[in-house]
């Protein structure tokens, strides 16, 4: 299981959520064959999701985590370095609630 820190969660093109990471890898193009609404942006160096229709950002955030885990095997995290755009308060709130409820999720699957 690889670890990365995600750099910046930002809401970018068109509403659509993105986990910006440190480096690119072409293994994290192979994210497409889970047919779920999250790609590897190669120019951008993030997952992005497709356009939010009825999910609000904290369920996607949680939604790609978990496909990023269980298609390609890394754990996405975030420490106090990730930044936050937009950087108000309540987009902030919302993605650390969501990140605690997948840190419960993942510690269950030990």
């Amino acid at each position: 299981m690889k670890k990365i820190i995600i750099t910046k969660v930002a809401i970018i093109e068109n509403g659509k959520l993105g986990l910006f990471l440190p480096k690119s890898d072409p293994f994290y193009e192979f994210i497409y064959r889970e047919a779920s609404g999250v790609y590897w942006d190669n120019k951008l160096f993030c997952f992005k999701s497709t356009e939010p229709d009825k999910w609000n950002y904290k369920k996607w955030y949680q939604h790609m985590v978990g496909v990023i885990k269980s298609g390609l095997d890394i754990t996405l995290e975030i420490n106090d370095k990730t930044e936050f755009e937009p950087s108000d308060e309540c987009f902030k709130n919302e993605i650390l609630e969501a990140n605690i409820l997948v840190k419960k999720w993942l510690t269950s699957l030990k």
